[in-house]
C-alpha cells in the first residue's frame, strides 16, 4: 500500500541520514586513548605504590621512559644521550628483549630517534 510504502521510505531516510552524521562525526573528532591500569594494581598496594604506577602511566600515555626504563637502557650499554633522542616505542622494546647496544663504537642510527621520519618519494 501507499502508506506501507511512505514508512519504509521515511526508515531508510532516517537511516541514511543517522550514518552520514554517525560517518561525519567520526571524522571529526579526536580518537580517544583510554589508558588502564592492570587488575591487580590497586589491590593491596599502598599509596605510594599506586601513586607510582599511575605516573607510570602517565609517562607512558606522553610517550616518554620512566626513570627505571632509562636505567635498564643504560645498563644494556645505551648512551645517556641517545636514550635521551631514542623512539620510545624501540626503545621499550629493547628494554623487554634485553637488546644490547648493537652498534658497537658507532653512533646510533637516525633511524631510532624520535623525531626520524620516513619519506617516500614517487
Amino acid at each position: 500500500s501507499v502508506r506501507h510504502r511512505r514508512y519504509l521510505s521515511l526508515i531508510i531516510v532516517t537511516c541514511a541520514l543517522f550514518s552520514l552524521c554517525n560517518w561525519w562525526c567520526g571524522q571529526h573528532s579526536p580518537p580517544t586513548t583510554f589508558i588502564t591500569g592492570s587488575q591487580g594494581t590497586w589491590v593491596g598496594a599502598g599509596r605510594s605504590a599506586v601513586g607510582r604506577d599511575t605516573r607510570s602511566w602517565a609517562l607512558r600515555a606522553k610517550g616518554q621512559l620512566s626513570a627505571e626504563e632509562t636505567e635498564k637502557l643504560l645498563e644494556l650499554g645505551y648512551k645517556a644521550n641517545e636514550v635521551q633522542v631514542m623512539n620510545v616505542d624501540l626503545a621499550r622494546t629493547a628494554i623487554a628483549d634485553g637488546i644490547k647496544r648493537p652498534w658497537g663504537d658507532d653512533p646510533m642510527p637516525e633511524s631510532m630517534r624520535k623525531d626520524f621520519e620516513i619519506t617516500f618519494k614517487l
